[in-house]
């Protein structure tokens, strides 16, 4: 296929291989995140930033694409999806698109949930360490450590975390 349409065609199918490779991206972050690897994280998210940039771009593409498109089938100059562009162009080039359209929004389904799931074991993890700080802080507090002979004493707290056992 050539012209506008072709070029739609192509547009999609690479945004759509793009975004299949964030959510390779997201299953690995969700992995790091489970097995508690943060400095590899960071990678991660370079990797993530990098190719949401690339989207950027091919994301306006298409949509200048898709406009193309749409307004040479007759379509209302303010459509702009590809279900209407889809639902325009007859034969073979719109069920591509339809497909291209039912795939594009199952990975971004998967993509949102992904992230989803991310963001909660992140919050989980924050609330452990939370608590975990909150703990530690109460006891370093209340100023009580046990001595060498195992009996409560009072005193810097300080000092019982310089003792060597």
């Amino acid at each position: 296929m050539n012209g506008p349409l072709g070029e739609l065609i192509a547009l999609v199918a690479q945004e759509l291989e793009q975004y299949r490779r964030l959510l390779v991206l997201v299953r690995q972050e969700r992995g790091m995140i489970v097995r508690g690897e943060l400095n590899r994280l960071a990678e991660i998210v370079r990797k993530k930033e990098s190719l949401t940039g690339d989207l950027a771009k091919l994301g306006e593409s298409r949509a200048r694409t898709l406009a193309r498109v749409i307004r040479d089938h007759g379509g209302a100059s303010g459509e702009t999806s590809l279900a209407a562009a889809a639902a325009l162009v007859p034969g073979e080039a719109g069920q591509k698109l339809q497909a291209l359209r039912d795939q594009f929004r199952q990975v971004v389904g998967c993509l949102v949930a992904g992230n989803e799931l991310n963001r909660e074991l992140l919050a989980k993890s924050l609330t452990v360490v939370n608590g975990s700080l909150a703990l530690f802080k109460t006891i370093l507090s209340s100023h009580a450590t046990y001595g060498a002979a195992g009996q409560l004493e009072t005193g810097p707290a300080m000092a019982a975390l310089n003792q060597t056992a």
